[in-house]
């Protein structure tokens, strides 16, 4: 059983009820690594960027996300993953 850690950057888009969103994540994600498991549990947080376009204006935000999740074997080289990710402002 292992950690490791690397930085992580993500980008969303939401599209929806006169609503465009964009988001940008940059974190830092701890990996638990056992090389038994077809399981890769993870964890992280860091610095989120919100831009937001709605009818009559646009709003920018800046605040912290935690995400958490597990990563999956699938046939051949491919992975699959869930995750949950929260936004704090």
């Amino acid at each position: 059983f292992g950690v490791d850690v690397g930085a992580l950057a993500t980008v969303a888009l939401g599209l929806g009820d006169d609503v465009l969103t964009f988001i940008g994540n940059a974190d830092v994600q701890y990996s638990f690594t056992d090389a038994s498991s077809k399981w890769l549990p993870y964890a992280g947080g860091g610095l989120a960027l919100a831009w937001y376009d709605f009818d009559g204006g646009s709003d920018t935000e800046i605040g912290l996300s935690i995400h958490g999740g597990v990563e999956f074997a699938m046939r051949g080289y491919k992975t699959g993953s869930l995750e949950l990710r929260l936004g704090l402002d």
